[in-house]
C-alpha cells in the first residue's frame, strides 16, 4: 500500500491563551515546505522544522488532534513515541497543524483563574498521571528507566523529558477540574498543563545533547576528517549538531542516535562490525532504499536500531537505539557471509591468494570469534580471487590491449597472440600466446650458455591448456627463464610454433648451435626433428629411466647401471656400464641400444655448450616458481609472472654487486669439491703444460694450455676436473684463472644487466583496434585417464 505525505502547516510567533479557550494567539501561519513521508517521520524531523522557524532547544511543539477542538485537542509532542500517535490520530488526513511556543513567551495569563473556583480533585495515581503526560507510558521509555545498564544510550529525542530536571510538583495536582457557574467540568488540554509545568521547571530549558552525549568527540577535528561547516549566519537558529561517521571509526565503531552516514551501505556495515565485535548476531527487519531497522535474531531480544534518509539530503541518519542485548553470545553469525568475508579479509587474501581454508578459518575466529562453514570460506576465497585476478573468461578478450601495453613498456619484446576463426560472422577463439621479453631475451644472450631446456605444464583454470616454456642457465648455474607460450595442448603443431617462434625470436646461433635438452614431451620430438635436426638435442634421464621402468625393467641394480652409463664422461666408461647392464638384462640393453647415447650420455656431449647436464631440472625448477600463477587467469598469470622476473633480475644486481670474486658462488663451491677429490691425485709435469697425473690406478693426461683433461670432464663442463686441479696447483697458479668465462662474474652480471620494466594498471593500458578474442573450448587435456571414485 502507497505510503501518504504529509504537510505541516506550522503556527509560530504566537502564545496559547486560555482565556481564549486555549486558543494560539498573537502569531502567523505557513506551510512547511516539504512534505514527509508518514513512515519516515520522526521527532528528528519535528525538531529541524521547529529549527527552520527560530525555535530554540527546548521550545514546545504540539499538534492538533483532527477530531478535537483547541482547548481538549493540542498535545504535546515530545518523542518518536508521540510522532506515531501524530501519524495515527492524523487517520487519512494529510495536513497536520502544528503550534510552537517558545519558553520566553509562555504566558497563560492565571489572572482569569482568580475570578473561579478552583476545586482541588488530586488524582488518585498523580505519577501515572504525570508519566502518561509526558509519553513515557510507552514500553520503551519504561524498559529505559528500570534499566541499571549505565552504558545505556537514552535517545535524544525524548528532549524536554529525560534530558531536563524533575518536574516540580504543582500545588494544585497534577489534574485538576475547574467549575464555572455550577457548569460541568471541563478538562484542561495538555498545552495548558504543559504551560504551567514550564514556569516550574529551570528556565532555561532542556538543553540539546552535548558532545559527550552523542560520541565520542574530541575539541578538534583531525584535518583529514571533512565536516560540515557551521553556518554562522544562521541567528537565532539553534540545530542539532549530530556526530557524522567517519570511516576510521569502522573497526571499533560507535553509534548514538542523530548520528549521520554517507549512505545505508556504510550504516549497515557499521551496524554489523558493531555488533560483530561484541558477538550479537542481527537481521536487518526492513532493509528498503528509505529506511533500515535493525534487530536481534534472538527472538525477544529488545535491540533495535532504526535510522532513515533526512529529507532533502544525501544523509541517512539514525532515529531511535535500543542497544541492550540480553542474549547470550553468538559463535555462528549469519552476518558473516562469503562475500563479507572476502572483503573484510582481502588485505590477507592479496598477500595469500591461496591462503589454506584452516588459516583464514583460524583468522577469522581470532579476530571475531566466530566459526564459519568450510564451504562458506571456499566461497569466499574464491569470490576474493575473482576480485584479484578478475574472471578467467572475459581475460581473454583483454590480451591484445595487454600485449601492446607490455611491448610498449619493454621495447624489443616478442609478443604473439595467435587465434582461429570457426566462420567468418564467428568471433576469434584464442589459440595461443608467445611471451618473450626484451630483458629475458638479450640477457639470456649475453650471460648465458647456449643451452636450452624445453618443458610444459598443465595450466589449472578452467580451460586448462598448457604452459610451455624455454629455460637456461645463467653463470652461477641458476635457472633462467628465456620465454613461455599458453598452447592449448601438448601437439606437434603447438611445439614446432613455439620452437620456431623462440629461434626466430632469439636471432643468430651461436658457434656450435644450441643445445637442447627436454623431457620427450608428446608431440617434441617430432617437431625438433623437423625444425632444429642439426642442434645438440638431449633427453632427461629421470624421465628416459621413468619409461625404462614402465617397460618392465626395474630394480636397483639396473638403476645404478643407467645411471653409471649416462654419468660416464668417457665412450669407454659409457661401454663398460652398458656391458654391465647386459649381463644384468638383455631385454633392458636391448631397450637402451635402440636410444642415440649423444641425446643421454655425457659421454657423447659435445663441448661447446659447457654443460654435463643430464637431467631437465632447469624446467623443473621453473615449473615449480610459476606454481602460484598456474590457476590464475590468463593476463594474470602472464603478469604474475613477468612481476616474480622483475623482482628477481633486480635481487639477482643486488647479489652480484656485493659479491667479491671472479667467478660466481656456486662455481666457487664446485672447485673446493674438487680440491677436496685432488689430494688423491699426483701430477708428473712433462713440460709445456703437459701432465701425468695418477689417481687411483688409472693415468690421465692433463695439459693446462688446451684446457683439456683426458677425462673430458674439464672439456665438457668447463670446470677443471680433480686432475688438472692438481696440475694447476702444483704450477702455483689460481684455478680459478681456469675456469671457462661463461661462470665469470662479468657473464653474471651481463645476464641481468636489462631491465624489465614495470607495467600499469589495467585502466591505464592501450587500447587496440582488434577484434577481441574469445576463451577457448575446454580441452581434454593428455595424461592419467581418470578413474571412478569408490562410493
Amino acid at each position: 500500500m502507497a505510503t501518504r505525505n504529509l504537510l505541516f502547516q506550522v503556527h509560530h510567533g504566537g502564545i496559547i491563551d486560555r482565556r481564549q479557550n486555549g486558543e494560539y494567539v498573537g502569531g502567523k501561519t505557513d506551510v512547511y515546505h516539504e512534505p514527509y513521508d508518514e513512515d519516515q517521520l520522526s521527532w528528528i524531523e519535528i525538531q529541524t522544522i521547529m529549527a527552520k522557524y527560530g525555535y530554540h532547544p527546548g521550545d514546545l511543539v504540539y499538534y492538533r488532534h483532527p477530531s478535537l477542538r483547541m482547548h481538549n485537542g493540542l498535545k504535546l509532542l515530545t518523542s518518536d513515541h508521540d510522532v506515531l500517535s501524530m501519524v495515527a490520530a492524523l487517520q487519512d488526513q494529510q495536513v497536520a497543524h502544528l503550534y510552537l511556543v517558545s519558553h520566553s513567551r509562555t504566558s497563560v495569563h492565571q489572572s482569569s483563574l482568580h475570578d473561579h473556583h478552583v476545586e482541588e480533585d488530586v488524582s488518585e495515581d498523580e505519577e501515572e498521571a504525570e508519566a502518561r503526560r509526558l509519553g513515557l507510558n510507552d514500553p520503551f521509555w519504561k524498559e529505559v528507566l528500570s534499566s541499571e545498564d549505565e552504558l545505556y544510550d537514552i535517545d535524544v529525542n525524548t528532549v524536554g523529558t529525560s534530558r531536563s530536571k524533575p518536574a516540580q510538583p504543582r500545588s494544585k495536582g497534577v489534574e485538576s477540574q475547574v467549575t464555572v457557574d455550577d457548569k460541568e467540568p471541563q478538562s484542561s488540554s495538555d498545552a495548558e498543563d504543559e504551560e504551567d509545568e514550564g514556569r516550574n521547571q529551570d528556565r532555561s530549558g532542556p538543553r540539546w545533547p552535548e558532545e559527550d552525549d552523542i560520541g565520542n568527540c574530541s575539541d578538534m577535528t583531525p584535518s583529514d576528517v571533512l565536516q560540515s561547516p557551521v553556518h554562522s549566519g544562521d541567528e537565532g537558529h539553534h540545530d542539532f549538531k549530530f556526530p557524522e561517521f567517519q570511516a576510521v571509526d569502522l573497526e571499533k565503531p560507535k553509534i548514538s542516535v542523530g548520528m549521520k552516514f554517507g549512505s545505508t551501505a556504510q550504516f549497515r556495515e557499521t551496524i554489523r562490525r558493531l555488533n560483530l565485535n561484541i558477538g550479537k548476531s542481527i537481521k536487518f527487519a526492513k532493509n528498503d532504499g528509505d529506511r533500515v531497522t535493525v534487530v536481534c535474531n534472538t527472538p525477544k531480544c529488545p535491540y533495535r536500531v532504526y535510522g532513515s534518509w533526512i529529507r532533502g539530503q544525501q544523509t541517512f541518519q539514525i532515529k531511535s537505539i535500543n542497544p541492550r542485548h540480553d542474549c547470550s553470545r553468538s559463535y555462528k553469525n549469519p552476518i558473516v557471509t562469503s562475500s563479507w568475508i572476502a572483503d573484510k579479509m582481502m588485505p590477507l587474501f592479496i598477500s595469500q591468494p591461496n591462503v589454506p581454508i584452516k588459516a583464514l578459518a583460524d583468522e577469522i575466529k581470532r579476530k571475531w570469534g566466530v566459526e564459519v562453514p568450510k564451504m562458506k570460506l571456499y566461497r569466499a576465497r574464491a569470490k576474493a580471487q575473482f576480485t584479484i585476478f578478475g574472471s578467467h573468461r572475459e581475460q581473454y578478450a583483454k590480451v591484445w590491449d595487454y600485449c601492446e601495453t607490455l611491448k610498449q613498456r619493454n621495447q624489443g619484446s616478442c609478443l604473439l597472440v595467435r587465434v582461429e576463426r570457426i566462420a567468418p560472422e564467428l568471433p576469434p577463439i584464442f589459440q595461443r600466446m608467445y611471451v618473450g621479453l626484451a630483458a629475458c631475451r638479450e640477457g639470456f644472450k649475453a650471460g648465458c650458455r647456449p643451452l636450452i631446456g624445453l618443458d610444459g605444464c598443465f595450466l589449472k583454470g578452467p580451460f586448462k591448456g598448457q604452459l610451455l616454456c624455454a629455460v637456461g642457465r645463467d653463470a652461477n648455474d641458476n635457472m633462467y627463464p628465456i620465454a613461455m607460450a599458453i598452447v592449448e595442448a601438448e601437439l606437434k603443431d603447438s611445439w614446432g610454433w613455439f620452437i620456431e617462434t623462440l629461434i626466430s625470436d632469439l636471432g643468430q646461433q651461436p658457434e656450435g648451435g644450441w643445445t637442447f635438452i627436454s623431457d620427450r614431451q608428446k608431440g617434441l620430438k617430432p617437431a625438433m626433428e623437423e625444425l632444429v635436426p642439426y642442434n645438440d638435442s638431449r633427453i632427461c634421464v629421470r624421465h628416459l629411466y621413468a619409461n625404462f621402468r614402465d617397460a618392465g625393467h626395474r630394480g636397483v641394480a639396473l638403476k645404478e647401471k643407467l645411471w653409471q652409463a649416462a654419468t660416464a664422461y668417457t665412450k669407454r666408461d659409457f661401454e663398460r656400464a652398458m656391458e654391465e647392464l647386459k649381463a644384468l638384462s638383455q631385454p633392458a640393453y636391448d631397450y637402451l641400444k635402440v636410444i642415440d647415447p649423444s641425446q643421454w650420455s655425457r659421454a657423447w656431449f659435445n663441448t661447446f655448450s659447457k654443460s654435463d647436464l643430464v637431467v631437465n631440472n632447469l624446467s623443473e625448477c621453473f615449473n615449480a616458481y610459476i606454481l602460484q600463477a598456474r590457476d590464475k587467469p590468463i593476463v594474470t598469470m602472464v603478469e604474475t609472472i613477468r612481476k616474480k622476473l622483475m623482482a628477481r633480475y633486480q635481487l639477482k644486481r643486488e647479489a652480484i654487486s656485493k659479491w667479491e670474486n671472479t667467478i660466481t658462488p656456486r662455481i666457487v663451491a664446485k672447485l673446493e669439491l674438487m680440491h677436496d677429490l685432488s689430494i688423491y691425485c699426483t701430477p708428473t709435469y712433462a713440460g709445456c703444460g703437459q701432465f701425468e697425473v695418477n689417481n687411483a690406478g688409472r693415468q690421465y693426461v692433463v695439459d693446462l694450455e688446451k684446457r683439456t683433461c683426458s677425462c673430458l670432464r674439464w672439456d665438457i663442463t668447463g670446470i677443471p676436473c680433480p686432475h688438472a686441479y692438481t696440475c694447476i696447483v702444483y704450477s702455483d697458479q689460481d684455478p680459478k684463472g681456469y675456469v671457462h668465462h661463461y661462470y665469470s662474474v662479468e657473464m653474471w652480471r651481463a645476464a641481468y644487466e636489462p631491465l624489465i620494466y614495470p607495467m600499469p594498471s589495467e585502466d591505464q593500458w592501450l587500447t587496440t583496434t582488434y577484434e577481441k578474442p574469445t576463451a577457448p573450448e575446454v580441452r581434454k587435456q593428455p595424461g592419467a585417464k581418470e578413474t571412478s571414485k569408490k562410493k
